[in-house]
């Protein structure tokens, strides 16, 4: 039997067909497209929207309106460099607060040396500010004749800028003081004595702050009257009005030169001592050089007249006189001078005559004393006209603590006096021009001869 021929079976490769990678990486190069392009659109979207908020120039087609670049950014700062304060206060930081001014210390130095209360109520002072955060103490100086009343000073317990100023006899204050934005605001209370309010005219308010302290006195200083020295009147009257007058009133007088000698011959005392006197004392003020028995002087009497309500007037009077001999003292005048002089050549006629008729030793001192005394008129003559006209220095004080209120002065502080110096010569097309002499003083129409008949009788009784 015959065998089937099997048919032949077709071998498969045992080796894996490898697959193409175009598909692949054609994919993967897409995605990686889309995402640079995705990327680019985010960022042109992020600048688009910074660019918005920046302020545009107006379009060019825009004809009606002048174009303007913007403004340049200045150049930040670099941080080793000093950034200098802003002027003025600087407003605290942090969200939510409000405006408030920082307080600097020393500020108080722009306060003034002397305030005026009001009637009512005002500010005192209006130079500083004092905002919330401002930490400022207050103390009042009381003089002395009113420690009877306790006054006494004290910080509201309800308010860190309000002060009150009470006395133990009442229960509400009788003034209160607010530091606040516009300065120092004073406010009487609704029933303070009389004599109380006089009291705290006459007071010192201090201002303290860290190191800083001003202290300013309660009444504004008045203008003390301008007292002139060797006028041509024969007694000088002056007024001040004191409002809320203190008990105790000092006053110090002197002239407006004391680096130099004050006046001419004869040599005259300074009239002031170095501590204030007392306004009860008089002040007399004499040559120091008298010669042949001759003196003069000067005389200040201060006197306080009778205080109407709460002031007080303080006069001064000024008064010059002269004594020959043992003679009283008379005013010093033209017309007082001719007076004694005549009646004195009279009265030497009369005891001459006497004493040719009969002589007697004690007649002969008598008329070698008068003839002496007569040629003393010389002296008071040039006491009266040949020293110039000066002005004074004139301050009324009064204690405070340990130190003092200054009430009234002369000169005050605004005002300069004009030296009394030599003119000098002036120059005109480089030709000195001497200066002009200065006005004779006035002697009233009287003048000494010249050929003194004092000189000729004391020379006529030598011979006898």
């Amino acid at each position: 039997m015959a065998h089937r021929r099997r048919p032949a079976v077709k071998r498969r490769p045992t080796r894996k067909k490898k697959n193409d990678p175009t598909v692949a990486i054609i994919i993967l190069v897409g995605i990686g497209f889309l995402v640079i392009v995705g990327g680019v659109y985010f960022v042109s979207t992020q600048k688009t929207s910074k660019v918005v908020k920046k302020k545009r120039p107006p379009p060019v087609d825009v004809l009606d309106e002048e174009f303007s670049p913007p403004e340049p950014i200045p150049k930040p700062k670099s941080e080793t460099q000093p950034v200098a304060p802003p002027e003025g206060p600087e407003p605290p930081s942090g969200p939510g607060t409000d405006f408030s001014p920082v307080f600097h210390p020393a500020s108080l130095n722009r306060l003034p040396l002397a305030v005026a209360l009001p009637e009512d109520e005002g500010l005192l002072a209006e130079s500083v500010s004092f905002p919330p955060n401002a930490n400022c103490r207050l103390e009042l100086d009381v003089p002395a004749y009113g420690n009877a009343h306790s006054m006494k000073i004290a910080r509201d317990p309800k308010s860190d800028g309000r002060w009150r100023i009470s006395i133990p006899a009442q229960d509400t204050p009788v003034a209160e003081i607010t530091l606040d934005e516009d300065g120092i605001f004073f406010s009487w209370g609704p029933a303070c004595p009389p004599q109380v309010a006089t009291l705290l005219h006459n007071c010192r308010l201090s201002v303290q702050s860290g190191k800083h302290k001003k202290t300013m006195q309660m009444r504004l200083i008045a203008a003390a009257p301008d007292i002139r020295l060797f006028d041509d009147d024969e007694s000088s009257t002056y007024t001040l009005t004191i409002p809320h007058a203190p008990k105790n009133i000092l006053y110090t007088l002197a002239a407006n030169e004391p680096d130099k000698p004050p006046f001419h011959v004869p040599q005259v005392g300074a009239p002031a001592a170095s501590n204030p006197r007392k306004l009860s004392r008089d002040l007399d003020w004499s040559p120091t050089n008298d010669k042949r028995n001759v003196k003069a002087r000067y005389k200040w009497r201060f006197e306080k007249l009778p205080a109407e309500n709460i002031d007080q007037t303080i006069r001064i009077i000024q008064t010059k006189e002269y004594k020959i001999g043992n003679a009283d003292w008379r005013a010093l005048t033209p017309e007082s001078l001719r007076e004694d002089w005549e009646d004195r050549l009279n009265k030497f006629d009369k005891v001459l005559a006497a004493f040719k008729r009969k002589p007697k030793p004690r007649v002969y001192k008598t008329l070698l004393k008068m003839a002496g005394e007569g040629g003393a008129f010389q002296d008071v003559k040039k006491f009266y006209w040949v020293l110039p006209e000066r002005n004074m220095r004139l301050k009324f004080t009064t204690p405070c603590g340990n130190n003092q209120i200054v009430i009234a002065q002369y000169p005050t502080a605004t005002q300069r006096l004009l030296q009394n110096d030599p003119p000098a010569p002036a120059v005109d097309n480089n030709n000195l021009v001497k200066p002009k002499p200065s006005t004779p003083p006035n002697d009233g129409g009287w003048t000494i001869p010249v050929d003194d008949p004092w000189e000729g009788r004391r020379i006529a009784l030598l011979e006898l």
